[in-house]
C-alpha cells in the first residue's frame, strides 16, 4: 500500500523576541529616543528661526513696502493735483480774464467751462480761481461764492498765499462756503513776484479717508496722515480725524514719532511697542514727499505674522509624523539587518579579497601595457630622422612634432639622393599604437622604394608605388583592416627646382611675392586604386630665401579659442605671414607658443606635425 509523502515544514520566521536580544532592544529604544529628541529640537528651532525671519522680513521689507505703496499713491494724487493747479495758473486765457477784471464775456465763458471740466472729469471735488484784482472767488460751477476781504479771518489763507510767493502750496482748510474740509492745492497766477490771483483744485478729506480704507492692511491696523504737530488729517477711521496722534500711542512712541516727524530717511522708521493691554504692535512712519505731512501705519504683530502660528502647527504635525515614520523605519531596518549581518560581513570580506586580487591583476596588465607602449615609442623615435640628420639634409629648418599619446600616427622622413633631398610628412589613419605601427610600416616601404626602384627625384612615381605596396600589404590575408589609409606629402628639393606630390596634403610655399598653396591629390594612399586616379608632380621654381611648410592636418583641426573652434587654415596662413621674416627656429617657437595659447589647456585632439624649410 502506497503511503502519502508529506512535504517537510519550512522553519518559522524568527519573531522580534528571537531576533533581538536585550542589548539590541536597548539600542533600538535609545536610538528612537535620540531621534525623537532631535526631531523635537529641530522643529522647535525651525519655528523660532522662521518666526524671527518673518519678523525681520516684516520690519525690513513688508511694512516698508506697504508704507511706500501707500505714500506712492498719495504722492501720485497730490503731484497730479499740483500739475493741474499749475496748468490752470499758467493758462493764458484765465490769466487774461483775471487781469481784465473778469469783464471779457468770451474769456469768462471759457474760464468757467475749464473750471467745470477740471472738477468733473479729473476726479477733483472742486476747482477754483480767486482774483487778486477783484477779490472774487469763482468755483467750478461758475459762481462767485465769496469776495476776499483782508479783515475776514476766513480769507487769511488767500493773502498769506499771495505773500508767501511760492508757486504751489498745499493747505488743509475748513471752507465755510463749501461746507466741508478740503486739501487745497493752490498755484499763483501770472508773475510769482506779483501774482494776479490764485487757481487750484480741492480734494475732500472725507473722500480721501474713505479711499484710505482700500489701502488698509489687516483688520485692526490703523493708517494716519499727520502734520508736524501730530494732528491727524486723514484716517480710514473717521473717529480719529482731527485728533492728535499722541493720544493714540504710548508716551515713549509718541515722542519718537513726533520728534522725528519730517526727519525720517527715505526708508522710513520702523518701531515696535506694547500697549497697555500687553499687545505687541509694529509701527512705521514715512514722510510724504509732495507735502509737509507724514504717513503713520500701525498694525498688531499677531496680524502681521499670522502665518507664523500656522507654520508652528504644521511644523509640529510634520515633526510628529516624521518621528513615527523614522522610529518604524529604524525598527524595520534593524530587524532586517540583525540576522544577516554576519553573513554580510563575511561576504564583504570575500568580495574585498576578490577586488584586491583583480586590482593587482589589472595593475600588472597596465604596467606591462605601459612598458610596451614606452618601448614602441623608443622604436618609433629611433626610425625618425635625428635633429642632426635634419640639419645636415635640410639646412635651416624647424620641426614641430607633438604626438597626442606616447606614440604618434604622424611621421616625418628625409632621404639624401645624388642631386637633391626627399622630404615627406605623413599622417597615418588613427593615432596611438595603431597609428604608430602604420608609420613604421610606411617608413620601411619608403626606404624600400627609394632603394630598389628607379624612382629617385620623382615624388609622384614614389607615391604611386607606395600606394600599390601599401594596398597589397594592408589587404594581405583574409582579415584586412578597415579604414587603413595614409595622408602624405612628398617634396623633392633639387638643385634648381622643387617637385611636390601629395595625397590629401597641402604644401605652403612662402616667397617674397606672397604665400602659395600647392594642393596634392584629394585621395589618401590606399584609395587611389578604387578611384582610378593617379598622382601628379607639381613643379615649383627654387627661389633663394623662400620657405616651404609641410605638415599634417592635426594643427588646423585642433580646437580652442573662445568659441572652441578648429584652428583652421586661415589662422595658419596668417601666422606664417606674420613670422615669415624671422629665422626658422624662431618661427617654430612662435607657432608652438600660439598653438598652446589657442588650446588654453584643452586636450590635444590629434597628432600634430609641421616642418618648415628655407630654400
Amino acid at each position: 500500500m502506497l503511503k502519502m509523502m508529506r512535504a517537510p515544514r519550512r522553519p518559522a520566521e524568527p519573531g522580534p523576541a528571537e531576533l533581538f536580544d536585550n542589548g539590541t532592544w536597548k539600542v533600538v529604544i535609545l536610538a528612537s529616543a535620540i531621534i525623537g529628541l532631535a526631531v523635537v529640537l529641530t522643529g522647535t528651532l525651525s519655528s523660532i528661526i522662521a518666526e524671527r525671519a518673518l519678523v525681520q522680513k516684516l520690519k525690513s521689507k513688508d511694512l516698508l513696502y506697504i508704507a511706500e505703496s501707500i505714500t506712492a499713491k498719495i504722492n501720485g494724487r497730490i503731484e497730479r493735483a499740483k500739475e493741474t493747479a499749475l496748468l490752470l495758473a499758467r493758462d493764458p486765457g484765465l490769466n487774461q480774464w483775471v487781469a481784465g477784471r473778469e469783464q471779457d464775456r468770451r474769456l469768462g465763458e471759457a474760464a468757467r467751462t475749464k473750471l467745470a471740466d477740471v472738477a468733473e472729469n479729473y476726479d477733483y471735488d472742486n476747482s477754483f480761481v480767486v482774483s487778486a484784482v477783484t477779490g472774487h472767488y469763482w468755483d467750478e460751477k461758475g459762481r462767485i461764492i465769496d469776495t476776499m476781504n483782508p479783515e475776514d479771518p476766513d480769507d487769511s489763507w488767500f493773502f498769506a498765499t499771495l505773500a508767501a510767493g511760492r508757486p504751489v502750496s498745499i493747505v488743509i482748510d475748513s471752507n465755510n462756503e463749501r461746507g466741508s474740509t478740503f486739501v487745497f492745492v493752490n498755484a499763483l497766477m501770472g508773475d510769482v513776484a506779483r501774482p494776479s490771483g490764485i487757481s487750484g483744485v480741492g480734494l475732500d478729506l472725507r473722500d480721501i479717508s474713505r479711499e484710505f480704507q482700500s489701502y488698509k492692511f489687516g483688520s485692526r491696523s490703523n493708517l494716519w496722515l499727520v502734520d508736524r504737530t501730530g494732528r491727524i488729517y486723514i484716517s480710514e477711521d473717521t473717529e480719529h480725524l482731527n485728533r492728535n496722534i499722541g493720544r493714540l500711542l504710548p508716551a515713549g512712541i509718541r515722542r519718537r514719532v513726533l520728534d522725528r516727524s519730517g526727519a525720517d530717511g527715505a526708508g522710513g522708521t520702523v518701531l515696535s511697542y506694547r500697549n497697555d493691554a500687553g499687545l505687541l504692535y509694529d509701527l512705521i512712519t514715512l514722510p510724504i514727499r509732495s507735502a509737509d505731512w507724514k504717513l503713520v501705519f500701525q498694525i498688531p504683530r499677531r496680524e502681521s505674522i499670522a502665518i507664523a502660528a500656522s507654520i508652528k502647527f504644521h511644523t509640529a504635525l510634520a515633526g510628529l509624523i516624521m518621528l513615527v515614520l523614522i522610529v518604524l523605519l529604524f525598527y524595520w531596518v534593524s530587524r532586517k539587518i540583525a540576522d544577516p549581518y554576519q553573513r554580510a560581513v563575511r561576504l564583504s570580506k570575500e568580495l574585498e579579497a576578490k577586488v584586491a586580487e583583480r586590482t593587482r591583476e589589472l595593475d600588472e596588465q597596465n604596467r606591462r601595457m605601459k612598458e610596451s607602449i614606452e618601448y614602441a615609442r623608443i622604436i618609433q623615435e629611433s626610425i625618425l630622422p635625428s635633429p642632426a640628420e635634419l640639419a645636415e639634409h635640410l639646412g635651416e629648418h624647424f620641426l614641430i612634432w607633438r604626438p597626442r599619446d606616447l606614440v604618434s600616427g604622424d611621421f616625418y622622413w628625409v632621404k639624401r639622393l645624388d642631386r637633391g633631398v626627399l622630404l615627406a610628412v605623413g599622417d597615418c589613419a588613427g593615432h596611438g599604437v595603431p597609428g604608430a605601427l602604420l608609420t613604421m610600416t610606411v617608413h620601411s616601404i619608403l626606404n624600400q622604394i627609394v632603394a630598389d626602384r628607379d624612382t629617385a627625384g620623382d615624388p609622384a612615381l614614389i607615391l604611386a608605388e607606395l600606394d600599390r605596396v601599401f594596398e597589397a600589404t594592408m589587404r594581405r590575408g583574409d582579415a584586412a583592416p578597415s579604414g587603413a589609409g595614409l595622408d602624405i606629402g612628398l617634396v623633392y628639393l633639387g638643385e634648381s627646382e622643387v617637385l611636390f606630390a601629395g595625397a590629401r596634403t597641402v604644401l605652403y610655399l612662402r616667397t617674397a611675392a606672397g604665400l602659395q598653396m600647392v594642393k596634392g591629390n584629394p585621395r589618401s594612399i590606399g584609395q587611389l586604386r578604387r578611384s582610378g586616379t593617379s598622382y601628379q608632380n607639381q613643379r615649383l621654381a627654387r627661389e633663394s630665401g623662400a620657405i616651404l611648410y609641410l605638415g599634417s592636418d592635426g594643427l588646423m583641426d585642433q580646437n580652442g579659442g573662445e568659441r572652441d573652434l578648429p584652428y583652421g587654415r586661415k589662422r595658419l596662413v596668417a601666422l606664417v605671414d606674420e613670422y615669415y621674416s624671422e629665422p626658422l627656429e624662431r618661427q617654430g617657437q612662435q607657432i608652438e607658443a600660439e598653438l598652446r595659447r589657442y588650446m588654453d589647456g584643452r586636450e590635444q585632439r590629434d597628432d600634430i606635425t609641421l616642418v618648415g624649410v628655407r630654400l
